[in-house]
């Protein structure tokens, strides 16, 4: 039996609170345009004139800042990913021999540019006071 126009049902409109509903909440989000559409403090600093006078004043070294800026985003986003595989556990960071290697370098040149700054400190410290 024909169904007649007027007992017809009307049209399922499929639109974006739909589909999130039946979706639920979005496992994964990704930042990093919300990120890059606000410049840090650091972005500001380097590309802004009054910001480049700052850090030229504060004798601040160029190529630390430049790989920050390039760098900065990419390794929050791949330590965001290593916390997603391991599920929020932060000892994937230190589980093998090779990440423990590479901790211990980077500890070793934290430390040795430590030093060495404020060796160069104190020799600078001891010229001027031998100046006078």
């Amino acid at each position: 039996m024909p169904r007649s126009a007027a007992a017809a049902e009307p049209p399922v409109v499929i639109d974006d609170e739909v589909v999130r509903e039946a979706l639920g909440k979005p496992k994964f989000f990704q930042e990093s345009a919300e990120r890059t559409a606000v410049p840090g403090v650091a972005t500001g600093l380097a590309v802004t004139g009054v910001g480049g006078y700052v850090l030229r004043k504060l004798e601040v070294p160029l190529v630390p800042i430049i790989l920050a800026l390039l760098l900065g985003n990419l390794m929050e986003e791949n330590l965001r990913r290593a916390l997603n595989i391991s599920n929020g556990d932060w000892s994937i960071l230190i589980s093998s021999p090779l990440t423990l290697i590479l901790w211990g370098l980077v500890i070793a040149m934290l430390g040795l540019s430590v030093f060495f700054e404020l060796r160069h400190a104190r020799r600078r410290r001891e010229e001027a006071s031998a100046a006078d």
